[in-house]
């Protein structure tokens, strides 16, 4: 059974951005993240962080993970490292954040650990590759912004601890899996070079 940290929280953006919060606490050099659930009464619970030990991306096993009967997986959130190689693309959601969101009908939340905004892309309810990045070579691609939904303080020491997920208590103890996604694992990735980046109208579907 996948971890959960002991929490049940009556909002989905109140759950994103506390385990946005556990999740600053990750190495600053890899990406990491996870999921949040729904239960049957409308609460939401998230799992704690993982790390893929990637620098652009992490791995979000949740979806091809067993949930709890009565859960759904409605959103997943992970972080945005701060490097020299991907400053100015750091407030942005990469093609394939956005793409696992589409597919899964899931929210997707991210940390950026440049500026601390919590950032939620909704497929439902945002536009996709609303901004355009403009390279020094003449070549542009689209990246998506979605929109602020809260902050957190990211001035944390940069050689923050990891703390393991055996630290994280389940709550749904005895719980009757079943399985929510494909067998498979999804992954985030984030872009990873930068230029200068404006806003435009949405070139379409």
């Amino acid at each position: 059974m996948m971890p959960i940290i002991f929490a049940v929280f009556g909002d989905m953006d109140s759950a994103a951005i506390a385990a946005l919060t556990v999740a600053r606490d990750c190495p600053r050099q890899y990406e990491c993240g996870g999921v949040i659930y729904e239960d049957a009464d409308h609460y939401y619970h998230v799992s704690a962080p993982l790390t893929s030990h990637k620098h652009f991306g992490v791995d979000i096993v949740q979806y091809g993970e067993p949930t709890p009967v009565g859960w759904r997986i409605v959103a997943d959130y992970h972080t945005h490292i701060c490097s020299p190689h991907n400053r100015l693309f750091a407030n942005f959601f990469s093609p394939a954040d956005a793409y696992v969101n589409q597919g899964f009908h899931t929210v997707g939340y991210m940390l950026s650990l440049c500026d601390g905004n919590v950032r939620r892309y909704d497929p439902a309810q945002d536009d996709r590759d609303d901004e355009v990045v403009h390279f020094t070579s003449g070549r542009e691609i689209y990246l998506t912004c979605g929109h602020i939904a809260g902050w957190i303080d990211t001035s944390y020491p940069a050689n923050a601890t990891w703390k393991p997920v055996i630290g994280y208590e389940s709550i749904v103890l005895g719980a009757n899996p079943r399985t929510t996604g494909p067998d498979k694992t999804v992954s985030h990735a984030s872009a990873k070079i930068g230029s200068t980046s404006a806003r435009i109208a949405h070139p379409g579907p």
